[in-house]
């Protein structure tokens, strides 16, 4: 059974409410803080930190609700997700190149006729639009994946394609405005 300590300063016990810790930083062999995979509490006290099975727990003091550390490395959620917004970001490309699957839109800007414009695979659930933002010549799409459809031509700033990614189907087209798509 691990051994358990109390902090003791001035030969008196001291209420860890209103104190700081300050742990030593940690090596390449050893962390400076380190919780084992045990039962959470049968209770949920408001500030506590819990670890159980790969999933870090807190208790926010409203309600003293348990809440999970969310790891957004590859986030994966179960039940409703909730989220006061989503901003995710415009890319600037001008001229040929690859529309990026890390921000929620490309605005084009065509500096020849045909630019080629690729789209890598996503991830599911993920959605994309890309736009014809200034007008130099057109731009072709051709994501690596998709169903129904093989490429989505503009020629006239304004026109746009949004897009769904799965991992059954690719890209999947769920709206545009004008441009050409080709079967």
């Amino acid at each position: 059974m691990p051994t358990r300590y109390k902090i003791i300063t001035d030969g008196q016990d001291q209420s860890m409410t209103a104190k700081t810790i300050t742990l030593k930083a940690g090596s390449t062999t050893v962390a400076p803080l380190k919780f084992l995979s045990g039962a959470l509490l049968t209770s949920p006290l408001a500030g506590a930190i819990e670890f159980l099975t790969d999933a870090f727990y807190g208790t926010i003091t409203t309600g003293a609700a348990r809440r999970t550390f969310a790891f957004l490395e590859s986030p994966t959620f179960t039940g409703t997700v909730t989220s006061p917004a989503f901003i995710g970001g415009v890319q600037n490309l001008s001229g040929a190149g690859a529309a990026n699957v890390t921000q929620l839109a490309t605005a084009i800007t065509t500096t020849g006729v045909g630019d080629a414009i690729t789209l890598a695979n996503g991830v599911s659930g993920q959605t994309k639009t890309i736009f014809h933002d200034v007008d130099g010549g057109s731009f072709v799409l051709t994501p690596t994946t998709k169903t129904g459809w093989t490429t989505f031509t503009s020629t006239v700033v304004g026109e746009s394609i949004t897009l769904l990614y799965t991992t059954t189907r690719g890209w999947i087209i769920t709206g545009s405005y004008l441009g050409v798509i080709a079967p």
